[in-house]
């Protein structure tokens, strides 16, 4: 048993290892970019992840996020009315919304809809060969692949975040105009919940759709490229991935609450 341990131990200090030199690596090669002749195909990579990561959620985002705002407000409701209600319910809404909620399902999000399928399309890529053509031609893969999704990723989580964000507070403002519609002024509404936004809040919220995108993109990047000779191993790839991405988003997201809010 203690064998096994040492040998999971190990396995997991390498995998930290070449994590952290799969950054680097997308760092160095994203120094590409400036060479014109891959600039276009880059340029294509990277708005195509941008656009199926940041862009088609959007229904999911809006779907979910005016759910809970909707489900804040009547679980509220009752317990004050008017003005009073309003500010407690802003503050409730920067406390569990702004700062951890909405990180956590935009992530989760990203990692069952967009990470999984990158995954396995690099999982593919690797089981056919295709790197090997594409260094053959003389095109870095890490460049193509790689560098677009590390990239593309945080900056689809921050626009997430602002989906998730805008459309919590219409769908809390619309369920409290149909509970108390004399008590309820759409400027007085916004504006309450905006002044409780402090400036912590939003770099802590940018900051963990930044590196939380980044950490995602990296891991789904590390277990496709793992991908051995069996397409099997393509479902082994995703699952690992997952697995990885949830927890390492979560440490993510809780450490930097502790070290932001935690005083």
């Amino acid at each position: 048993m203690f064998v096994a341990v040492g040998r999971e131990i190990r396995e997991t200090i390498r995998e930290i290892f070449d994590l952290f030199a799969l950054i680097y690596i997308s760092l160095k090669a994203s120094l590409g970019i400036f060479n014109a002749a891959h600039r276009s195909l880059f340029m294509r990579q990277f708005i195509h992840h941008l656009y199926y990561a940041g862009v088609k959620t959007l229904y999911i985002v809006m779907v979910i996020s005016i759910l809970l705002g909707a489900l804040l407000v009547s679980q509220l409701k009752g317990l004050a009315d008017g003005r009073t209600f309003v500010d407690a319910y802003a503050w409730l809404y920067v406390i569990f919304i702004v700062r951890e909620l909405a990180p956590l399902i935009c992530g989760i999000i990203l990692i069952g809809r967009s990470a999984s399928a990158m995954t396995a399309e690099i999982s593919y890529l690797k089981i056919s060969k295709e790197f090997d053509v594409l260094r053959g031609l003389g095109v870095d893969p890490v460049f193509i692949f790689l560098v677009p999704v590390f990239l593309a990723f945080p900056i689809a989580l921050v626009l997430m975040l602002i989906y998730f964000d805008v459309f919590s507070i219409l769908a809390g403002y619309l369920m409290v105009s149909w509970l108390d519609p004399e008590h309820t002024n759409f400027i007085d509404f916004v504006t309450a919940i905006i002044t409780k936004i402090s400036l912590t809040e939003t770099v802590v919220t940018i900051l963990k759709g930044l590196i939380g995108g980044g950490a995602i993109g990296i891991i789904s990047i590390y277990f496709g490229s793992k991908a051995g000779g069996r397409f099997s191993d393509m479902s082994q790839a995703i699952a690992n991935a997952t697995a990885t991405q949830l927890i390492v988003f979560f440490l993510i997201n809780v450490v930097l609450s502790v070290v932001a809010y935690g005083g």
